[in-house]
This record gives structure tokens, sequence and C-alpha cells, in this order.
């Protein structure tokens, strides 16, 4: 999130930086501009994804490391037979449990 923020405030920077120089042709400085603006907007929609992501994965983990089951795929999964792992976001079967691996994004709560 802070490697965005940073990025945005650095293009705005070079937006500003660029409209001011009085050497370069309009065109160029409204390509460069663009790029910049298109490059923030890319910026933003992908924070924008990745925290809405987030935010419906949350309960899930939570509910899943208190012991609680969650439904992946019509299975139920639960912290005695599988083992979440942060890295991948996925649930793993511990050893000696016969079961697929599944990524977070595939479960739910049971209703």
């Amino acid at each position: 999130m802070y490697m965005n923020i940073i990025f945005i405030l650095l293009a705005l920077l070079i937006i500003a930086l660029i409209a001011r120089r009085d050497d370069l042709p309009k065109r160029i400085k409204g390509f460069t501009i663009s790029i910049f603006i298109i490059a923030i907007l890319f910026t933003w929609g992908y924070e924008w994804l990745v925290e809405s992501a987030q935010k419906r994965v949350e309960p899930l983990i939570l509910e899943f490391k208190k012991g609680n089951d969650l439904i992946c795929e019509d299975h139920k999964v639960n912290k005695k037979t599988y083992i979440y792992e942060s890295g991948t976001s996925s649930l793993f079967p511990k050893e000696g449990v016969v079961g697929k691996t599944y990524a977070i994004t595939q479960c739910k709560l049971p209703k």
C-alpha cells in the first residue's frame, strides 16, 4: 500500500515538472502526462481490488484460526485436519489426512 502511495506522489511530481517545462512540445507534454495519469489509475484500481479481496478473505481466516469449520467446494475444512499457509493463502491437508488443497478464496462460512 505504501509503495503505491509513493508511486502516485512521484508520478504527480513528475507530471508537475513536465507541465512546467516550456521547451517541450505540447504534444509530448500531453502524451507523457496522459501516461502518468493512466498509471495512477491502474495503481489505484489494483489497490482497490487487493483491498476488497482482503476484506472478503479476513473473516474466513479468522474463523479457521478459531477452529471453526469452513466449506470449501462442499467439503468441511477445519483446523484439526488442515493447515492454513498464509504465503499462498491456501489450506493444505495435514500429514496423514487425505484431502485436496484449497485456496482460501474457494471457501465460505457455513450457513
